[in-house]
């Protein structure tokens, strides 16, 4: 819920006790909210 809200991988990792990368992405996952803003924020061709 926080990566849809916007709040830093950083942040995150950091609230929830993670030491690398690899060990956050293995228990979080990306929400339907962050793959909509991703996909809203790609340039129209």
């Amino acid at each position: 819920m926080m990566k849809d809200a916007g709040v830093p991988e950083a942040a995150v990792m950091e609230l929830v006790g993670h030491d690398c990368e690899q060990m956050s992405a293995h228990y979080t996952h990306v929400g339907t909210e962050s793959l909509k803003k991703a996909a809203a924020s790609l340039p129209v061709l």
